[in-house]
């Protein structure tokens, strides 16, 4: 506006950029207009953001409905309805029904509106979706070496796949373990030092388990021979039965490293009362302190564990992953009823069988 040379001109600029002339405080040079100003906070975040944020909560929302493990039809229908609500809330926002911003407006936004129906039809979304063909392609690619016989690479990397599995069922490992001084707990009425003196002193310990029915695969500590260059999949969520002071028990929800799992067969005496003779499946774990929080359902971090104790393996539900930020240890919790892909890496210098909860 300064440099306009006509009263005329400076009008249209004012009219067109809605400043009519310099600041008065613009010949105060101690003011630093980029810091001195702060954004408006209601406006920033309490006013404009929270709308999209909600909007893209409702998503979330959305997303955990589609990836259940089962899905009933009348939740089929709430979904149905949900998209439909979420789709014209995004039209709303972002098109603003302006041509000028139908850009904004893409092919897979369109799409939601038709998985209720592929659902419907189909089934679950996880009986569909092709993370599982992709991965395989890719184990099937990394054994391409030869550019003459192709396929015959092909053949052989499926068959010493079938054949590592058989090996993965059949061979077991047989140590020493003192750890089940801590198996108190499994008995009632007796005391420790008896306990401790009869129980087995030589029992299996498996470096690698797998929860029954389809569940998540654990790789103790024990098993990870080079645990710098492989993902940790040692860290455990657990949940047992916890008494107050006033004698009131509860199911409380836990999180730790999982050491080794023993396989205690105990003696056909009276002592062990309901127990005699029986094979029991044991965890040792090293608690983390998160105060019985849910990393499912809230942020749970975490600075210190407590004593390693022994339970029940059947207390174990999932695998968690863990993020270190500002001095502390995020838990990664992806238990629940959704259904989500999960690679395994296989790890041939550890050849164990499953173990499902005995």
């Amino acid at each position: 506006i300064s440099a306009a040379k006509t009263k005329k001109l400076k009008k249209e600029i004012a009219q067109q950029r809605g400043i009519k002339g310099m600041p008065a405080l613009s010949r105060v040079g101690s003011l630093n207009y980029a810091r001195g100003v702060p954004w408006d906070f209601m406006h920033l975040l309490f006013e404009n953001i929270a709308e999209y944020y909600k909007h893209f909560e409702k998503l979330v929302n959305i997303m955990k409905m589609c990836t259940q493990f089962s899905i009933t039809h009348t939740e089929v229908n709430q979904l149905e309805q949900g998209l439909e609500s979420w789709v014209k809330k995004y039209e709303k926002i972002y098109y603003q029904y302006d041509i000028k911003r139908l850009s904004t407006c893409t092919l897979t936004v369109h799409a939601l509106l038709h998985l209720a129906d592929n659902i419907r039809f189909c089934g679950p979304v996880w009986t569909t979706w092709t993370f599982w063909v992709e991965r395989y392609c890719g184990y099937l690619q990394a054994g391409l070496k030869s550019k003459v016989a192709p396929w015959a690479n092909l053949n052989n990397r499926i068959l010493h796949k079938a054949y590592l599995e058989q090996i993965d069922i059949y061979y077991n490992l047989m140590i020493i373990s003192d750890e089940c001084e801590y198996f108190v707990h499994m008995l009632q009425n007796q005391s420790v030092s008896d306990i401790k003196k009869k129980l087995p002193v030589v029992m299996k310990s498996w470096g690698k388990v797998r929860i029954a029915n389809g569940g998540d695969m654990i790789r103790t500590s024990s098993a990870a021979n080079n645990p710098d260059n492989q993902r940790d999949m040692s860290y455990v969520r657990y949940e047992v039965i916890v008494e107050d002071a006033d004698g009131e028990e509860s199911r409380e929800i836990f999180y730790g490293q999982m050491h080794r799992v023993l396989q205690c067969t105990l003696p056909d005496k009276s002592f062990w009362d309901t127990y005699r003779g029986k094979m029991v499946l044991l965890a040792v774990i090293t608690p983390c302190m998160t105060k019985g929080m849910d990393a499912a359902k809230k942020l749970t971090t975490y600075k210190d564990t407590t004593t390693t104790i022994v339970t029940d393996v059947r207390a174990v539900s999932s695998v968690v992953g863990q993020v270190r930020s500002r001095k502390k240890w995020g838990i990664v919790d992806r238990s629940g009823e959704y259904a989500r892909t999960d690679f395994i890496a296989r790890d041939d210098q550890w050849i164990v069988p499953e173990l499902e909860g005995q």
